[in-house]
């Protein structure tokens, strides 16, 4: 049997060294098509938020608002869904409910690599510029998207369930199209001047880091019922990375 605990930290550990090793090596590209990472991330936000609406239509409407059948597979602190009466009408209007089926478990595998190779390029991004740079060449964007593959993968087959398979191929494929495309962006690579900038970038990827914590809590541990709790907490949050 596989130690996912201990797999994961001796991955950190060998990560970090070959990812400074890496980066110290590794060349700035030169500036691409395809907008900022924040704007990307702002997008894999919303998709990833769309999927746990589409997910608690599904199990309205196919469940009986009873995430059980998947829920037992998984530990405590998964599933709280929004089943207000805002929640429960659209879900009524929705047609089809049984076409998604795959918000169950996939799409959030498709998605959660992504959203966090693009918000860490966003922290590099403020804190380091020129850097930032340095960290999308190839060698560097793939050992980072290998890294957290493989841990999301450990991750998975620690909490096996019917849709571990599905979950592993998705985040494969997932892997190669985020090393492919991620770090794109048009601005030209400058430095932070003052202390009043890099206090700036500290706060910016703090407030970065509280998103991440609340599209975690709420969207990718399908917990739609905690929005009304943190959304005030998002919203003085997210000002201050766009």
């Amino acid at each position: 049997m596989i130690n996912v605990g201990a797999a994961v930290d001796g991955l950190v550990v060998g990560s970090v060294l070959a990812g400074i090793a890496l980066t110290l090596r590794a060349r700035p590209r030169h500036a691409e098509a395809g907008g900022s990472p924040g704007r990307w991330l702002a997008v894999m936000v919303a998709a990833i938020s769309c999927n746990q609406l589409l997910f608690t239509v599904y199990v309205l409407r196919v469940h009986d608002g009873d995430p059980a059948f998947i829920a037992r597979y998984l530990p405590p602190g998964w599933f709280d869904l929004a089943d207000g009466d805002v929640m429960r009408a659209v879900a009524a209007a929705f047609p089809a409910p049984e076409l998604l089926a795959a918000s169950v478990l996939r799409i959030q595998a498709a998605l959660e690599l992504p959203f966090v190779i693009l918000a860490y390029l966003c922290v590099c991004r403020w804190l380091d510029p020129v850097r930032a740079r340095a960290l999308t060449a190839p060698a560097v964007l793939w050992a980072a998207c290998v890294a957290y593959s493989v841990v999301f993968g450990l991750v998975e087959w620690g909490l096996r369930n019917p849709y571990t398979t599905d979950d592993l191929i998705l985040r494969g494929l997932s892997g190669v199209g985020t090393a492919l495309l991620a770090g794109r962006w048009r601005e030209p690579p400058q430095r932070r001047e003052s202390a009043v900038d890099l206090l700036l970038a500290v706060g910016s990827a703090a407030a970065l880091g509280v998103l991440v914590l609340v599209v975690y809590d709420t969207a990718l541990l399908y917990n739609f019922g905690h929005v009304p709790r943190l959304l005030p907490v998002a919203v003085v949050a997210e000002p201050s990375w766009r």
